[in-house]
């Protein structure tokens, strides 16, 4: 079992105007991973506050979970689930949570000395805000640098 805990800082940093929040944001976040033979399992959650505005909507108060569970069944190859699950105290009742449902399947290699891990990723946000997604794509690019390098 690895566990970490931490400080979270959020900067205003969006340029899409439907993401500006304006907002400087401070906050904890904390980290669990257990390796169980092929099963990767663990969470990180954090939540943040704001702590400086420019005065304009929506505020940062933030909680954002991400429970996964990896099973690895080859040379390589992983199925997983790792769903980014907010809740955004600040938003009306019923835009609060953004619940995804899916998964992935990776598959880790190395490419010229480098080890890298390959991601596609599908999620159906089952509860959404009202300008939230109905779905989330992700191809991920994983490049890893491990103490040792790969021969």
């Amino acid at each position: 079992m690895v566990w970490g805990l931490g400080p979270v800082i959020s900067f205003p940093t969006a340029t899409v105007p439907t993401s500006v929040t304006g907002s400087w944001a401070l906050g904890g976040g904390g980290v669990l991973v257990i390796n169980a033979g092929s099963f990767v399992l663990g969470t990180l959650l954090s939540q943040v506050w704001n702590v400086k505005d420019n005065g304009g909507a929506p505020e940062t108060n933030l909680l954002t979970l991400q429970p996964f569970v990896n099973y690895n069944f080859g040379p390589g190859w992983a199925l997983g689930l790792a769903p980014l699950v907010t809740a955004n105290w600040d938003a009306k009742r019923d835009n609060t949570w953004t619940l995804p449902l899916g998964g992935s399947l990776s598959r880790t290699l190395v490419f010229e000395k480098r080890p890298m891990t390959l991601s596609f990723q599908y999620y159906r946000n089952v509860l959404r805000p009202d300008a939230g997604p109905d779905n989330q794509v992700r191809v991920v690019v994983n490049l890893l640098f491990p103490s040792k390098p790969h021969s």
